[in-house]
């Protein structure tokens, strides 16, 4: 299943404190993530030792789903008055 993520880092890193994603299954990217084996924001924070923080998850139908979603966060699309980041 689909999902798109929030990531919390314990400590900035420059201007950064939180990653926004989306991937299909979960458990393995936050695993990538938390080894320095993902985004380049993410293995910048793992190399220096920031640990972080699940922020929020949000199932999605599809992976096209998923990625709107998380391009309406990154973006700051705000659709219906709210975030929609799917439920």
């Amino acid at each position: 299943m689909p999902w798109v993520y929030l990531l919390h880092f314990d400590e900035r890193l420059d201007q950064f404190q939180h990653y926004i994603g989306s991937c299909e299954d979960l458990s393995v990217r936050l695993e990538q993530h938390a080894k320095g084996r993902a985004a380049q924001l993410t293995t910048r924070f793992a190399r220096a030792g920031i640990g972080f923080a699940v922020g929020g998850v949000w199932e999605h139908g599809t992976r096209l789903e998923a990625r709107r979603g998380e391009r309406a966060v990154k973006f700051g699309l705000k659709i219906g008055g709210g975030w929609d980041l799917g439920t």
